[in-house]
């Protein structure tokens, strides 16, 4: 799991999308994002196709 996102006193987790090394966090506790929103970039270990 890479997150735990609130949204309507409801949690969501957001799986990562892949293995890897989180390099930046984008956003930070508190935050309001919204769909599509950049939260962190994650280095792949793999080349992605």
């Amino acid at each position: 799991m890479l997150c735990i996102l609130q949204a309507m006193k409801m949690e969501i987790e957001v799986p990562a999308p892949w293995a890897g090394r989180i390099l930046e966090v984008s956003v930070r506790e508190g935050d309001s994002v919204g769909a599509g929103d950049l939260l962190v970039a994650i280095e792949s270990p793999l080349p992605r196709h």
